[in-house]
């Protein structure tokens, strides 16, 4: 269980308190970490995917043998060989092994080193996390070995290059390539081409990000589009008509499904009760609070709480 109101936890602050002892990874600055799990290694209390944790960095998981069973909020994925699932920030992550030969690699990346990047990750990543949320991705053959090639060096960039005058660079360089290659995978499994991921001006896809930033920072307390408007600047006309042009659906529709999904994480990991979730996500009651669960999930609080 995730304790009652429990903040989200940075890569920096999770790390050394997880039993990474033994585990075959690298670190970069405490901003990136490349490792790679092998059932039996770290199956024992405390280990990266052992427990719920609320993780404030993106996490991409590549599993090479075997099966893992990967909690994502109130998903739950099955990931066999070959498959990759991404998680952004805000999550609620956690995992256990279904077979006893397993391995798979993670890669967790601080947010703040997205933005060191010379690729414009800022516009592509968020959007693969958003088609790739609560799914896998099975990938070719080819593109299999490219990945484990491609984690493979970088682990081995991270940990033996540090005396190289191009060492920062060259993480960097690795990164950019990483993300540029699971978006092309990502793209090719869907029929997409990476460029029409978003649709719209550059500039619509400015305020749409504005957005979705500012609606993971308030949407425990606000849900009125004209809220939203207010903080880019904008009407909530014209915010409804580049939300919907951009991502194909409406502001509203965004800003449910990001409270539906935290009280959905709430009800399964925390130890809040229904009334004590209700107040946190800023419903007048909880009776309110119930009839909208319902309205959007099919089932109360209390029977989704007691699956």
């Amino acid at each position: 269980m995730v304790a009652s109101g429990q903040k989200s936890v940075s890569l920096k602050e999770l790390l050394p308190h997880r039993a990474l002892a033994g585990a075959d990874y690298a670190m970069y600055a405490d901003k990136l970490c490349v490792c790679r799990l092998r059932y039996g290694q770290m199956l024992r209390s405390g280990d990266v995917l052992s427990s719920p944790v609320r993780a404030d960095f993106f996490m991409f998981v590549f599993m090479q043998q075997g099966e893992l069973s990967l909690s994502l909020g109130p998903k739950c994925l099955q990931l066999t060989p070959g498959m990759i699932a991404f998680s952004d920030p805000g999550n609620i992550i956690s995992g256990h092994w279904e077979t006893t030969a397993a391995d798979c690699w993670l890669l967790l990346v601080d947010p703040s080193l997205i933005d060191r990047l010379h690729f414009p990750v800022q516009r592509i990543l968020p959007h693969m996390v958003e088609r790739s949320r609560c799914r896998a991705h099975a990938l070719l053959p080819g593109q299999q070995a490219s990945v484990y090639q491609l984690l493979t060096l970088l682990k081995k960039t991270v940990e033996e290059d540090t005396e190289l005058v191009t060492y920062h660079e060259l993480v960097l360089t690795l990164m950019n390539y990483f993300f540029q290659a699971m978006l092309g995978y990502v793209a090719y499994e869907e029929n997409l081409k990476p460029e029409g991921t978003l649709r719209g001006s550059s500039r619509d896809v400015q305020y749409f990000r504005h957005f979705v930033r500012e609606l993971k920072k308030n949407f425990r307390t606000e849900r009125s589009v004209g809220f939203y408007a207010d903080r880019i600047c904008v009407t909530p006309k014209y915010l409804s008509s580049v939300v919907r042009q951009v991502s194909g659906r409406g502001p509203m529709q965004w800003i449910n499904e990001c409270v539906i999904v935290e009280a959905k994480n709430l009800l399964r990991f925390s130890d809040m009760t229904i009334q004590e979730i209700s107040r946190e996500l800023n419903f007048p009651t909880q009776s309110y609070f119930g009839r909208f669960f319902k309205k959007h999930t099919g089932m109360s609080p209390k029977e989704y709480k007691m699956l």
